[in-house]
């Protein structure tokens, strides 16, 4: 049975058609993304691909259904490649850090407590920044998390840049 047709009959009868279409939408996903990112990651990102084709198929118009799912799997690995640099970009501290071959247990468990120090300066933040910081670290760009709260892009920049201001002024020892 073709996608678009699987599609069709989903979208009439959800209950009888939704598991085989979204076994099918996960497969295509999965293939697509996992050339591009490592498995762990792959798995996730298929599965928020299905989630996201099956909760936005009225916005598929026609053409190749699988074209479609994999315009939304390149934009979930686009958003996780760039939460993936925000992050890093903001438990980089001033030392210069070794290259991912030349680490050592210690230096994974150096970034490991950055990363927590780092969640536990964002939950300390207040609502309005902790939520733009949360949808940043997510990969959404300040656009798309306005859109998201219903707010002016510029007020979530704003926001952003007060929020990042007031971490680092956190992670700077006293």
């Amino acid at each position: 049975m073709e996608l678009e047709d699987l599609l069709a009959r989903w979208r009439t009868d959800p209950s009888r058609h939704g598991e085989q279409l979204g076994r099918r939408l996960y497969t295509l996903a999965y293939r697509y993304i996992a050339k591009r990112v490592h498995d762990d990651a792959a798995r996730d990102l298929a599965q928020a691909t299905m989630v996201t084709a099956l909760s936005e198929h009225e916005k598929f118009a026609g053409g190749s259904l699988q074209s479609w799912v994999n315009k939304i799997a390149y934009n979930k690995i686009r958003n996780h490649w760039r939460r993936e640099q925000r992050e890093r970009a903001l438990l980089r501290d001033s030392s210069s850090e070794l290259p991912a071959a030349q680490t050592t247990g210690v230096t994974r468990i150096d970034r490991q407590r950055k990363r927590r120090s780092l969640r536990r300066r964002v939950e300390a933040l207040a609502t309005p920044y902790r939520v733009v910081v949360d949808g940043y670290l997510r990969g959404h760009s300040p656009a798309e998390i306005a859109t998201e709260l219903g707010l002016v892009s510029g007020t979530v920049r704003v926001r952003l840049h007060r929020a990042i201001t007031q971490l680092e002024a956190m992670a700077t020892p006293r």
